[in-house]
């Protein structure tokens, strides 16, 4: 019985480990099948002014216009666990609420523990 119990012990203390470190790792790309290069109409080039960022909820992304008039669209959702990032103007950054993570302007990783920049919108 003694042994029963070693090897049940055992097998919950694997469990536990896996169930850790499933956490710790980053999260796949969320939905990889999509194509970036879909193209998907958001609105007038007027609606958006230059130097801005605009979230767009329902194609979960953001449109961020360029001072020079280019447009870059990016994912909403983090790299590291999949968290929704916020626009914080003031500070000109990308912030996620659930780890801490920080993106410049154009998805560029400013801290971690994200382990890639923020992912073109598709």
């Amino acid at each position: 019985m003694k042994r029963a119990w070693k090897i049940l012990g055992l097998v919950v203390l694997a469990e536990f480990f896996y169930f850790v470190i499933s956490l710790l790792k980053p999260s796949r790309e969320i939905n990889k099948s999509k194509s970036v290069s879909t193209l998907r109409v958001i609105g007038n080039v007027d609606d958006f002014l230059a130097g801005t960022v605009t979230p767009d909820r329902i194609n979960k992304l953001y449109i961020i216009r360029e001072k020079d008039g280019g447009f870059l669209a990016l994912s909403i959702f983090c790299p590291h666990l999949g968290c929704s990032v916020l626009w914080d103007d003031a500070r000109q950054q990308f912030d996620c609420p659930c780890h801490s993570s920080a993106f410049d302007i154009h998805g560029i990783v400013l801290s971690s523990p994200a382990p890639r920049p923020l992912g073109p919108a598709g």
